[in-house]
């Protein structure tokens, strides 16, 4: 999956995440490392583990107009930058590093 997240980023696309509830977002998760930018439903857990970025459009996407503004936001290939903030965001939150980090502080208790 991450090769075709790669390149659906490298290629100007999107991934949309029609979801009306979610508890994690695990794909949506792998594509933004991936470099894929999302449209998606402003969901809570979304506000809560993806920070603000130009990569993320939150939108109730049941109205064509907002979903319309969001895809041609996200036209443009993804900036690097952009990117890779995204991706250490995500690893050092939410990778092996922190999961062992929390699982170790738990067992510590």
């Amino acid at each position: 999956m991450a090769a075709l997240y790669r390149r659906c980023g490298d290629s100007g696309g999107a991934m949309l995440v029609t979801s009306r509830d979610e508890s994690f977002g695990m794909a949506a998760a792998e594509a933004l490392m991936c470099g894929c930018p999302l449209i998606t439903n402003d969901l809570p857990v979304f506000r809560e583990v993806f920070p603000n970025s130009d990569m993320i459009k939150r939108v109730d996407i049941w109205q064509p107009e907002q979903f319309e503004q969001a895809a041609k936001a996200l036209l443009a290939v993804p900036d690097q930058e952009a990117c890779r903030h995204m991706y250490e965001h995500l690893s050092s939150t939410y990778g092996p590093a922190a999961f062992m980090a929390a699982l170790n502080a738990a067992l510590e208790a």
